[in-house]
């Protein structure tokens, strides 16, 4: 099929909110299985559950076609990486980056 662009939180954000979203790439990319989560690890995702929030009343507000929070759930959710794919995407960069690093 045909691969949609993605957009990422960042831009939404800031299109929709008005509002520049830092988003750290090492927090990002930290583990985040290991518990308790870190405080930046915290922030990051208290930030993003704000972003999503902000955007979703942005989008209610201002889409008077009738584009209801359902609708913009499912089409979230038709775009959502499968977890197991994300998992196996993430243990693949892992092996490539300790790999690099023995060759380094």
């Amino acid at each position: 099929g045909s691969k949609r662009s993605r957009m990422g939180l960042q831009k939404i954000v800031r299109a929709l909110v008005g509002v520049e979203l830092f988003k750290s790439k090492k927090v990002a990319m930290s583990d985040w299985s290991q518990v308790p989560l870190s405080s930046q690890q915290l922030v990051y995702a208290s930030r993003d559950a704000w972003a999503g929030a902000a955007v979703m009343e942005n989008l209610g507000r201002d889409c008077r076609d009738g584009m209801h929070v359902d609708i913009i759930a499912k089409m979230v959710q038709e775009n959502e990486r499968d977890i197991v794919e994300v998992d196996e995407r993430a243990r693949r960069r892992k092996k490539a980056r300790v790999k690099s690093k023995g060759i380094l």
